[in-house]
C-alpha cells in the first residue's frame, strides 16, 4: 500500500448511500475501493445462503468482522498511490473495530495492532438516509436504529485513532458527491 496520494475513506452505517457515492466519484474519474465486506458477505451467501449467512454472522461476529478485516487488508495491499492521487475506498479497515464494539466484542488483537499506523488522508461519515431500506434479500441485517449506533461507533473508533471525521448529511445523490468533494477541498475529476 503506497500512500503518497491522499486517500479518503467513505464509511456511514447501513444504507448511508455509500456504494452510491463512490459510483459518482468513480464516474467523475476518481480512483474507488469496493466494500470489502459486500465481497466476504457474497461469498458466504454462495457458501450458505442468505438465511445460513445471516444465521453464521449473527453467531460469529468477531470471525466474520476477522474476515472482512483480512480482506480489506488484502484490496489495500496491492494499491499504489502517486503523488496528487486520489483514490475513494468504501470503508476501510477501522470500521471493522467500530463493529466489533457495536457488537459488544473485543476486535481481533492483530486489527488493532494494523490500524495504528495513520493509513488515510480524511473520513467521510455519511448519515443514514432516511428512506432505509433493509434489503433482507442481500443477506443484510441492520435496522434503522442499528444503522444510527454503527455510524455513531465508527466515528468514535476513527476520531480515536486520530482521523479527521467530516460529516455529509442526507442530499440528493447529485449534490452530496459536489458537497464530499467541498468538504475535501477537492474539484471536478482526478
Amino acid at each position: 500500500m503506497s500512500t503518497q496520494g491522499r486517500w479518503i475513506v467513505i464509511t456511514g452505517g447501513p444504507y448511508s448511500g455509500k456504494t452510491s457515492l463512490l459510483e459518482r466519484l468513480a464516474a467523475r474519474g476518481f480512483r474507488t475501493l469496493p466494500e470489502a465486506a459486500i465481497r466476504v458477505i457474497d461469498a458466504l451467501n454462495a457458501e450458505l445462503g442468505v438465511e445460513g449467512q445471516r444465521a453464521w454472522r449473527l453467531a460469529h461476529a468477531v470471525e466474520f468482522q476477522d474476515r472482512v478485516a483480512r480482506e480489506q487488508e488484502a484490496q489495500e495491499r496491492v494499491v499504489a498511490l502517486g503523488a496528487g492521487e486520489v483514490l475513494f475506498a468504501d470503508r476501510g479497515l477501522p470500521d471493522s473495530i467500530g463493529y466489533c464494539r457495536y457488537k459488544g466484542v473485543e476486535p481481533p488483537r492483530w486489527l488493532l495492532e494494523a490500524t495504528r499506523p495513520k493509513r488515510y488522508t480524511a473520513v467521510l461519515l455519511l448519515d443514514t438516509l432516511s428512506t432505509f431500506d433493509r434489503r433482507l434479500s442481500s443477506g443484510r441485517t441492520s435496522t434503522y436504529e442499528d444503522s444510527l449506533r454503527i455510524r455513531d461507533h465508527l466515528r468514535a473508533t476513527y476520531e480515536e485513532l486520530g482521523y479527521p471525521v467530516l460529516s455529509v448529511p442526507e442530499l440528493p445523490i447529485g449534490e452530496r458527491d459536489s458537497f464530499a468533494l467541498r468538504l475535501l477541498g477537492l474539484t471536478g475529476a482526478r
